[in-house]
């Protein structure tokens, strides 16, 4: 019986994003900062302030990072439209469609310029989210894997 319950509470947890966690950091540091100025100002206590800018930096730090997680797309992959032998007609453009994955795992096809891929340096593998335009903006770098 205990071991259905432990899976469900198993079950049940969300692992905590990669921009949620990096931005509650952020958020405490900047909160500590402007805790101590306005502890300083406001109680004439340095360490009142910085309890406070803790707390406070580590909410908004931790809610931008999780609005952020939300809107993240995950690039599964990128395939080129193919012209055949012809190459690319004169009035075209050349295009990509990116596909993607977000948090749920549904998947999106998205078509952009391949010059306009290229220039935003998206690859398989990063992490992007959809721009005003309908294009792709990049919003984390997946780091080069060493070569041994």
């Amino acid at each position: 019986m205990k071991n259905k319950s432990e899976k469900k509470l198993k079950e049940n947890k969300k692992p905590t994003g990669k921009f949620a966690s990096m931005y509650m950091s952020i958020g405490m540091c900047i909160g500590i900062g402007i805790g101590m100025c306005l502890g300083r100002i406001l109680f004439d206590s340095i360490s009142i302030g910085m309890s406070f800018g803790v707390s406070v930096g580590f909410l908004f730090g931790y809610s931008y990072g999780a609005s952020l997680d939300k809107k993240a797309l995950n690039v599964v992959e990128i395939i080129e439209d193919d012209f055949g032998c012809e190459g690319v007609p004169e009035n075209a453009e050349a295009m990509v469609t990116v596909v993607v994955t977000d948090a749920e795992g549904k998947e999106q096809r998205i078509a952009m310029a391949d010059k306009l891929c290229y220039d935003r340096n998206i690859e398989v593998g990063d992490s992007v989210m959809l721009d005003k335009d309908g294009t792709l903006k990049q919003i984390y770098k997946m780091p080069q894997k060493k070569k041994k």
